[in-house]
């Protein structure tokens, strides 16, 4: 008899559940992380809370640094133009 071809959530152990659990354990480990301090990462938080928890750590890897006006980016060029647009509005 043939075996039944296995689907790659079965190999990884990703189990069925709603999105929303995966974004609040992720919010939970950055919640940890933050409490416990000395030097806690959210990635070690989740680890220590969840076992091997594919999903949350991918959405914490997905997490990106907070914008910054003082490097290039998006920020930097829309903190310019705004101070622009607020020395022209003052100036009239």
């Amino acid at each position: 008899m043939p075996r039944a071809l296995s689907t790659p959530a079965d190999d990884t152990g990703i189990r069925r559940a709603r999105p929303s659990i995966y974004l609040t354990r992720a919010a939970c480990a950055h919640l940890r992380a933050f409490v416990s301090g000395r030097g806690s990462t959210p990635e070690s938080a989740a680890r220590a809370m969840f076992g091997n928890d594919v999903v949350t750590a991918e959405i914490l890897r997905a997490a990106t640094s907070p914008a910054s006006t003082t490097a290039s980016g998006w920020a930097q060029q829309l903190a310019c133009f705004m101070c622009s647009k607020a020395i022209t509005v003052k100036s009239r």
